[in-house]
């Protein structure tokens, strides 16, 4: 089966489909294009799960129509709802008194896309259910039911079977989201892809800054090693990183920084075996638990990390620390 793609295998919006593990799923997705099925799509931090979204969007039939993302992990639990539903006058002390449109009527016609759905509040959880069954909501503070014509893709890096079992997510909504689940493999699981990927990189960052740069054999082998826990997003970095701070017009392997999968002790087996989300989460809260003995205040650890106040608020909570 041919790829579908443009230039380096670039399918657009940075999806690259030359592999065999992405040119299945764009077989599959090509199927679905025309209908309005719900997708789920699964995969670890980094491996372009918003690109397959608005991929999927842009061969659907509401192509023209808006795209609209909703990161659930962005948003404070105390303001999902309003900005997701939207509100009538009055609906709440610091309501706007005019009302406002949520982001679902937004994207009326189109297509929304719930990115990191696990996060999703639990109590909030049976209104998204209503939503997609139903494909009507309630304002917040009304009585009134409003419809709304959209296709929905969420898209998740935990396991919702897992969040299930702890009742932490809803069986019924767990359901309902997988109609068609689209399992994007890890980078290390996908080694066709390397090359694509480092050619699609290395022109992007070209044309970016404005140079002519090319890479050894010996470089790709050097790239190709690395298990890239932080998958394409982290190979994106190192590329740019290496078109922008190369010595002259050829990067070679000496330039390609240490890095830290080299250093990793250990069979090759029990490396792969390492859970990648757990490693990050554990990192996270270790951060996230010593900024808080430090500085005690969610709007200080914020600071430190360089986040906002409400992500810092939010993974304090995650973490259960206080």
């Amino acid at each position: 089966m041919a790829p579908m793609s443009q230039k380096n295998g670039s399918a657009g919006d940075g999806l690259i489909v030359t592999d065999l593990a992405m040119q299945e799923i764009i077989e599959t997705i090509s199927r679905i294009s025309f209908t309005d099925s719900t997708i789920l799509i699964t995969g670890e931090s980094g491996t372009g799960k918003s690109a397959l979204a608005r991929y999927i969007h842009q061969h659907s039939w509401r192509a023209d129509q808006p795209f609209v993302t909703i990161n659930c992990t962005t948003i404070p639990d105390n303001l999902i709802e309003s900005e997701l539903f939207g509100y009538v006058p009055g609906a709440f002390t610091s309501a706007n008194a005019k009302g406002k449109p949520g982001l679902v009527k937004t994207a009326d016609h189109g297509t929304l896309f719930f990115d990191e759905i696990s996060m999703l509040p639990y109590q909030l959880q049976a209104k998204f259910l209503q939503l997609i069954q139903e494909r009507n909501y309630t304002p917040v503070g009304s009585v009134d039911v409003e419809s709304v014509d959209v296709r929905i893709i969420a898209a998740t890096n935990q396991s919702l079977a897992d969040l299930m079992i702890e009742h932490k997510f809803r069986e019924d909504l767990y359901y309902r989201l997988r109609v068609i689940e689209l399992d994007i493999p890890p980078l290390r699981k996908r080694p066709d892809a390397m090359d694509p990927l480092i050619d699609h990189f290395l022109d992007m960052y070209n044309k970016r800054y404005g140079f002519d740069r090319s890479i050894t054999p010996s470089a790709r082998n050097k790239l190709k090693a690395y298990k890239w826990k932080g998958n394409i997003r982290e190979l994106q970095y190192v590329m740019e990183r290496l078109v922008v701070t190369a010595r002259g017009d050829v990067i070679d392997a000496d330039e390609i920084p240490d890095l830290p999968n080299e250093h990793i002790e250990g069979p090759v087996e029990d490396e792969e075996q390492v859970n990648f989300e757990e490693a990050v989460a554990a990192y996270e809260r270790q951060l996230l638990e010593k900024a808080f003995r430090k500085y005690g205040s969610s709007y200080k650890v914020a600071d430190r990390l360089g986040l906002t106040q409400s992500k810092a608020s939010r993974l304090l909570r995650k973490y259960g620390i206080r």
